[in-house]
């Protein structure tokens, strides 16, 4: 459908209000969800489907538009995607995949174009979803490069603390949660021998802090993950398998062994 025509247009122009409700509908749900947000990273998608519960029942041959939209000036972005009710709801669902969405927030409504009479309907109310973008992550200088395992060096030290700092391509929105895993070469649980910062379950946190505390003689050498969680704070669905990365600039700590008690001998 040509959206030079004046019956779009006039619904494309005119202010949202509320009507056809717009339903999420997801790969592991057979039901549709009703969201205001939904995230989605990497190659996740997200499909948009014309809710069973809209004021409206589709006819076989009605138009349904998807437009994307901008919801601070009030237009449309782009002309609508145009999907033609077949009698089964999956004709006019819209699939929205991860790879070709920019980086922050896309809005979309959707309105209907009757057979037959071609009649406009009204807009949907609109539904956001925020395309989070690539992660990297460093690991800083260890705050010692060395300490003994007793602590019996001159500064008594019997730890050691390496932050992972994480950089996101754009600004994340503070409900967007950061899942981090760190690894030592050659052990299999790394909290045998020291601690990581908890994962914060209310904000996002893009520091996380390992410190070595153990008195195992040996060298560690560090790396990190981080992910995007299941979720955000608020409950809100993140698309896409969390988009791992790792760290690619090892860290390593010594632990040194204290020097045994030494015997004189006389001659």
């Amino acid at each position: 459908m040509n959206l030079q025509n004046s019956n779009i247009m006039k619904t494309i122009s005119k202010s949202l209000k509320i009507g056809t409700s717009i339903g999420l509908f997801f790969t592991c749900f057979t039901q549709p969800i009703i969201a205001a947000d939904i995230f989605v990273c990497g190659d996740g998608e997200v499909t948009l489907g014309y809710a069973p519960t809209s004021e409206y029942n589709l006819q076989v041959g009605d138009e349904v538009m998807w437009q994307e939209w901008d919801v601070v000036n009030g237009v449309n972005i782009g002309a609508p995607q145009v999907l033609t009710y077949d009698g089964t709801p999956a004709s006019v669902n819209l699939t929205l995949q991860g790879p070709n969405l920019d980086d922050g927030s896309h809005n979309y409504i959707v309105f209907v174009l009757s057979t037959g009479d071609e009649c406009t309907g009204d807009n949907s109310d609109p539904v956001e979803i925020f395309k989070l973008p690539e992660l990297s992550i460093l690991l800083g200088t260890p705050s010692f490069a060395q300490y003994c395992e007793d602590g019996s060096g001159p500064d008594g030290q019997t730890s050691s603390e390496i932050v992972a700092t994480t950089t996101p391509g754009i600004a994340l929105p503070s409900e967007v949660l950061l899942v981090y895993t760190w690894t030592a070469d050659g052990i299999t649980d790394v909290s045998s021998i020291g601690s990581s910062t908890p994962n914060s379950t209310t904000v996002t946190e893009l520091t996380n802090t390992f410190t070595l505390t153990t008195n195992t003689v040996g060298v560690y050498t560090f790396n990190t993950s981080v992910a995007y969680a299941a979720a955000a704070a608020d409950g809100t669905i993140i698309k896409g398998g969390g988009c791992l990365t790792t760290s690619t600039n090892s860290q390593t700590v010594e632990v040194t062994a204290k020097p045994g008690k030494p015997v004189i001998t006389v001659g």
